[in-house]
């Protein structure tokens, strides 16, 4: 994962004049294309999944502790899209600050693509998310 503008300042302004604060939470979105270094650009609307909007649409992640310049998620992530929402292709994800607005914090590109529909959700076992510093 990359950390974006956002993220990239809140690290720095953190390790090096000790302003930066630590998110209280942090929540996982879900993309259908580059959110780029913004981390605002395509992120599942309500035109491609009611369910994605309706439950606040990003999911609540914790992850461990740093090691060899790492964190991996902690807990487990699913998403079950709408009875009614057409299949659709996740390519990206996001760590936010906030369930819904909120800013972007870091954004990466899915190894593999995934379409998901009623049948089919979005999961993520623990540890198969990884915050790294490049």
């Amino acid at each position: 994962m990359s950390f974006t503008n956002y993220g990239e300042n809140l690290l720095l302004n953190w390790a090096f004049t000790a302003t930066g604060t630590a998110p209280a939470s942090l929540f996982i979105g879900l993309h259908i294309g580059d959110p780029t270094e913004t981390g605002d650009k395509d992120e599942v609307l309500v035109a491609d999944d009611a369910a994605y909007t309706a439950l606040a649409g990003r999911k609540a992640i914790t992850f461990g502790s740093s090691s060899i310049g790492q964190c991996l998620s902690a807990s487990a992530i699913t998403h079950t899209p709408d009875a009614t929402a057409t299949a659709y292709t996740v390519t990206h994800i996001s760590v936010w600050d906030a369930q819904t607005d909120g800013n972007c914090i870091m954004y990466g590109e899915l190894a593999v693509p995934r379409t998901i529909d009623n049948a089919n959700p979005l999961s993520f076992a623990a540890g198969n998310i990884v915050a790294a510093l490049e």
